[in-house]
């Protein structure tokens, strides 16, 4: 009953994308498996959750810095929108994981005023110098749309 609560739809209808991936080209089976946990788990950014799964499971590479975002915004203690521009980022870098998943490490903490341009000044520089313009151009040229 709990399960057809309103305040799961959210859930639901994340955990329907996910498990719906299996079925649309899942590239990496056991990694989509591993999200539809996260989402179970999760209670803040599914749309984070949902959408790197979705990456992980059409796009041949660079999986493992969905998988770890994925993680990050699972365990969060909140929501945090700025995942979703760390999301864009790996998609149209293409590279530098470690430094993308660092930041959205440092998405999920609080910052002082100063810590925040630190941020945004890592996010710029990486973005800057990506190997596709936009989200969309780099789904188009990977063949996910």
């Amino acid at each position: 009953i709990a399960l057809f609560s309103p305040q799961l739809q959210p859930k639901r209808e994340a955990l329907g994308t996910v498990i719906g991936s299996l079925f649309t080209g899942a590239n990496h089976p056991l990694a989509v498996l591993e999200s539809s946990g996260r989402v179970i788990a999760a209670r803040h950014n599914l749309p984070v959750i949902t959408r790197a799964t979705e990456y992980i499971a059409t796009l041949g590479s660079n999986t493992s810095v969905y998988r770890e975002v994925a993680r990050i915004a699972a365990a969060a203690d909140g929501e945090y929108p700025r995942l979703e521009k760390v999301l864009d980022l790996a998609v149209v870098r293409q590279s530098d994981s470690q430094r993308i998943v660092a930041l959205a490490e440092a998405a999920c903490s609080g910052q002082t005023p100063e810590q925040e341009a630190a941020w945004q000044r890592s996010y710029d520089a990486l973005w800057a110098t990506a190997m596709y313009p936009s989200v969309e151009a780099a789904l188009v040229a990977m063949g996910a749309r």
